[in-house]
């Protein structure tokens, strides 16, 4: 009798194990920092001021990828970093795991389009048109954070659109210096959305 209820328990707790996976993969991921995403906008205006003041006495658009890739390298090394602390922060104290269902899928979406756009980048500054490379950089990033934020909440899925639309336009219409475009994007978006994403869903 004894080991039939054993058995009984051991499927017992076999099944909901089971439930809760299913859960967990079905579910949305709500660790998306908002004033993560503020921090990172502030850094990439930051960045746009730098570049401008650097890039002042060039007369060439296509120069400016020489002037100005250290600023945003750098930039983008700060604010994957703020990002990646907020966010842990932000799962830990929600209780969200990092480890597997839908956080995993959203890095599965935006891996891809992130590795295409270094990618593109190399492709476009080793054929000169250095120019090109913020309409990428947004385009791309957009998206990596449309196909990620199918696991988000919609603020996320929202701020990709928005980001891919600006990068398109940055690609044909070209008509504002590159940091400008950088600017809008990784530094206005961000703290817009970030703003959006940290009122209506925890911080």
């Amino acid at each position: 009798m004894s080991t039939d209820v054993e058995l009984t328990v051991r499927r017992a707790y076999s099944d909901l194990r089971y439930i809760r996976e299913v859960l967990e993969g079905a579910g949305t991921f709500t660790a998306v920092p908002g004033k993560g995403l503020m921090a990172m906008g502030a850094v990439g205006l930051a960045a746009a001021f730098a570049d401008a003041w650097i890039g002042r006495g060039l007369a060439d658009a296509g120069a400016w990828w020489e002037s100005a890739a250290w600023v945003w390298g750098l930039a983008f090394l700060i604010a994957g970093a703020v990002g990646s602390w907020t966010m842990t922060a932000k799962a830990r104290r929600l209780g969200s795991p990092l480890n597997r269902g839908p956080f995993v899928k959203a890095i599965r979406g935006l891996m891809p389009p992130i590795i295409m756009g270094g990618v593109l980048t190399a492709a476009v500054v080793g054929s000169g048109a250095g120019e090109l490379v913020p309409g990428v950089w947004l385009s791309m990033y957009g998206i990596a954070v449309l196909a990620g934020g199918l696991f988000s909440v919609r603020p996320v899925r929202v701020m990709g659109s928005a980001f891919a639309v600006l990068g398109a336009v940055a690609l044909l219409a070209r008509g504002l210096p590159p940091h400008m475009w950088l600017g809008i994007g990784f530094g206005a978006f961000h703290v817009v959305f970030g703003a959006w994403i940290a009122s209506r869903h925890d911080g």
